[in-house]
């Protein structure tokens, strides 16, 4: 972008420019970390869930499509919680493994568009599509028409953790996702465009972190309690209140026929939930038996939270469903 401004010099006007270098899109060595949030209520006795996953988009190496030289991308996540209006639980931790699982190809052509290729179905993009994610090249008062129709209304500068000024583009009736040359969306390396999974319910997601050769030179402001940018683990500190629960209220475990077992330390009303891994209610019961036995065989084989307990006390403990 060029700024000029007229200056006063040997008693007549003159006009002095000042070039801000553009910054091409990464091309390797690079890595977009991204928050997801996802809204529910398991049921109408069961306060609304929070569902929040830390993800990240890797650049991998070089390959050849259509004559064309792209950079792979790979996806992986990096950690999972899930909270109430209260509470953090659900507590999950990846191992982090860049590039993670490549599903798609993305490059910069002379124009400064970006485009990106899927070669994975299961990530949502049309599959083979040659998708034009950013433009850097426009002006104010531009319109974009992708992934839907949306006016230029600012273009200025901000300066990074790199001490570089790059080009920011903020668009009419949308300022909640902007352009950076060079870095994308703050909405995460695919923008305004549907994410991995972020079409599947009631889904908010935003960019925490943003890095070139190692060094983190874009972050979330204000930043996410609890979290890093490419931590392995979420951090338990600020949110966790209830620890992992409380264990005397109950004894939650697998019995060697299958069968879920649950002994309540207190003859009071209580409640039995089970979700599975994604987050929806599979069982939901009030109880006042001490010892129950859930024949769980219909369900499906994978990881499920059981939370039993009452208001003041629960447990919350994962167990597998061979």
């Amino acid at each position: 972008m060029l700024k000029c401004i007229p200056a006063l010099l040997f008693s007549f006007y003159s006009t002095l420019c000042f070039s801000q270098s553009y910054h091409s899109f990464p091309d390797s060595a690079a890595a977009w970390s991204k928050e997801s949030v996802y809204t529910f209520t398991p049921s109408q006795t069961f306060d609304e869930v929070y569902q929040h996953t830390g993800s990240m988009y890797t650049l991998s190496t070089d390959t050849i499509i259509n004559s064309l030289k792209y950079t792979l991308v790979g996806y992986q996540l990096i950690w999972g919680y899930s909270t109430d209006l209260e509470n953090v639980f659900f507590i999950n931790n990846y191992p982090l493994n860049p590039p993670g699982e490549i599903f798609g190809a993305i490059r910069e052509d002379s124009t400064k568009k970006v485009w990106f290729i899927n070669l994975d179905s299961t990530y949502g993009f049309p599959l083979d599509s040659n998708i034009l994610l950013y433009d850097f090249n426009l002006e104010e008062g531009d319109t974009l028409y992708y992934p839907k129709t949306r006016i230029v209304y600012i273009k200025d500068s901000v300066k990074l953790g790199d001490s570089a000024y790059r080009t920011r583009f903020i668009f009419e009736e949308d300022t909640s996702d902007f352009w950076i040359e060079g870095m994308g969306s703050n909405l995460g390396l695919f923008g305004a465009f549907y994410s991995p999974y972020a079409n599947f319910g009631n889904w908010m997601y935003w960019l925490n972190c943003f890095s070139e050769n190692g060094d983190y030179i874009y972050h979330k402001s204000p930043f996410p309690e609890g979290i890093t940018c490419d931590s392995t683990t979420y951090v338990d500190g600020p949110y966790q209140n209830i620890d992992s629960t409380d264990p005397t209220i109950a004894d939650i475990h697998m019995n060697l026929n299958g069968e879920l077992a649950i002994y309540f330390f207190q003859y009071n009303e209580n409640n039995i939930k089970i979700i599975n891994s994604i987050g929806q209610l599979v069982y939901n019961a009030d109880v006042t038996d001490k010892y129950i036995n859930l024949d769980i065989s219909a369900f499906p084989s994978g990881l499920y939270f059981v939370i039993a307990g009452n208001n003041d006390k629960k447990l919350i403990k994962k167990v597998v469903k061979i």
